[in-house]
């Protein structure tokens, strides 16, 4: 039996494309994949179902404060559709992983915008600012930073 490291809380949702996602809260604490220790009750970003952020991974999807106004808000990652984090990769600020993507092999999505979407997998590769890959295959210790669009 697999230890569950985090719930979905019902009681704090929001609405993308059309779908019903749900806060990630820490159970169990471990080690997120900066090395960061995730406590009882930390709270991360939103996903749509378990399938999108396994249970036995170090895997995390991100919550943070923006404290720039106006006002000052939380800025969260997301993970739906049959997209799959997975192997101690990491979403963070605002980061969107969605439809059949895979993010995988510690690899990165951070960035106001970025997305990855599609049928793109990325593996062991780093992507920094708005960034929308939406097809082919990425590995092998790639970095993207700054503005660009990867499309079919």
């Amino acid at each position: 039996m697999t230890v569950k490291r985090y719930k979905l809380d019902e009681n704090d949702t929001i609405q993308y494309k059309g779908k019903t996602l749900y806060r990630v809260v820490v159970v169990t604490p471990f080690k997120n994949p900066h090395g960061v220790t995730m406590q009882v009750g930390d709270k991360g970003g939103y996903i749509e179902k378990e399938d999108n952020l396994p249970q036995n991974d170090t895997a995390w999807c991100s919550c943070t404060f923006d404290p720039y106004p106006p006002p000052g808000q939380w800025i969260y990652s997301i993970i739906c559709d049959n997209a799959v984090v997975s192997n101690g990769s990491y979403v963070d600020i605002n980061g969107v992983v969605c439809d059949n993507a895979v993010l995988t092999n510690k690899g990165t999505l951070t960035g106001r915008g970025a997305i990855i979407g599609g049928d793109a997998h990325i593996s062991c590769c780093a992507l920094n600012g708005i960034v929308s890959i939406m097809t082919g295959k990425w590995t092998g210790g790639i970095s993207i930073y700054g503005m660009g669009k990867i499309l079919p």
